[in-house]
């Protein structure tokens, strides 16, 4: 028996009584179909046609194809941790910026101004202990009496007044101090230095507290 031909075919399935979706299960025999099946020869099956549909593509969104491609985040160089010899003194210090805080000691460079005085420092972290004078800072505290301290080293030069330690001699006339920073004054009377310069007049002082009053009262507001 020879095959129909496609007209025979279509003639045929509309003579079947099946619903619209029957002939669909027949298209498309992968998907589901909630309808009646039907049963047809092998040779019909060969002449329903192959219907291919182009595969769907996601649309790309309109922000998106206006964006320009994103550039590699460009690497920050990360400083050198590695020790770092001063040569000048020969001194090693930790990392680069801490050599170039060191090297303003040998240059007189003081770039860090205190934003409430005209004292200039040449660490940043000099300059931060300093501003505690002015805001009233004194994190450091004595253990035996209470008084606070805006600097470690001043509570701890404090503390000799409780054990009475002279541990500082000066050695032009024997005299001894309870702390260094004491005698390092004193020795400015046998040498005459005036270490305390003012730097908008030619005044020039032996103690820090003397050249404080001086910019306090002659130059107070000036910058």
């Amino acid at each position: 028996m020879n095959a129909p031909n496609l007209q025979t075919l279509e003639l045929l399935l509309l003579k079947l009584p099946i619903q619209e979706a029957s002939v669909a299960q027949v298209l498309f025999p992968k998907q589901r179909v909630n309808a009646p099946k039907i049963c047809l020869p092998e040779w019909q099956l060969r002449m329903v046609p192959q219907i291919r549909f182009p595969k769907q593509q996601t649309p790309t969104p309109r922000a998106a194809r206006l964006e320009p491609p994103l550039k590699a985040k460009r690497k920050l160089p990360i400083p050198s941790l590695r020790p770092q010899k001063c040569h000048i003194c020969q001194r090693v210090l930790s990392n680069k910026q801490m050599l170039r805080i060191h090297i303003y000691t040998h240059t007189g460079e003081k770039p860090y101004s205190c934003p409430f005085c005209p004292v200039k420092f040449a660490s940043p972290s000099n300059m931060y202990v300093h501003k505690r004078k002015h805001v009233g800072e004194k994190p450091f505290a004595c253990e035996v009496c209470g008084r606070k301290f805006s600097q470690w080293y001043n509570r701890k030069a404090h503390m000799v007044t409780h054990t009475g330690e002279r541990a500082f001699k000066c050695s032009v006339c024997e005299k001894t101090f309870a702390r260094r920073d004491t005698l390092q004054l004193h020795f400015h009377t046998h040498t005459g230095e005036r270490p305390y310069q003012c730097s908008l007049c030619p005044k020039a002082y032996r103690h820090r507290l003397s050249f404080r009053r001086h910019m306090a009262k002659q130059h107070k507001g000036e910058s």
